[in-house]
């Protein structure tokens, strides 16, 4: 007896591992920052990707809870090592005014993963 092989899956398969493996650095810090951001937040999207994007104002995403926007970027640091040895780090003080969009938090950690 023979084994039928779906090439399709087979071909998707292969073209999501290639985008995968050749993502950038911003690709990596802007899904790492996405992923972070929902698991604090009570977001009620259903397609999470489609909605935040790098203009999302934060403050109004976390309806003002700074707490959960602290515990995202907590969890940030740890997942790119960057160093909170720092009392005065803004990942760790800054909230909504330092961070009020996604794309200030991305290009923050842009800055200190090129500067480790």
């Amino acid at each position: 007896m023979t084994n039928i092989y779906n090439y399709d899956f087979y071909k998707v398969r292969k073209e999501v591992k290639g985008v995968t493996e050749k993502k950038t650095m911003v690709y990596e810090i802007y899904l790492s920052t996405v992923k972070y951001v929902h698991k604090h937040s009570e977001g009620s999207y259903h397609n999470n990707a489609e909605y935040l994007t790098t203009q999302a104002d934060l403050r109004n995403f976390f309806d003002g809870d700074e707490a959960a926007l602290l515990r995202a970027l907590g969890d940030l640091m740890n997942y790119w090592g960057i160093d909170t040895d720092n009392e005065v780090d803004p990942m760790r003080t800054g909230g909504f005014e330092e961070f009020p969009t996604l794309g200030h938090v991305c290009s923050y950690i842009e800055r200190r993963v090129k500067d480790s």
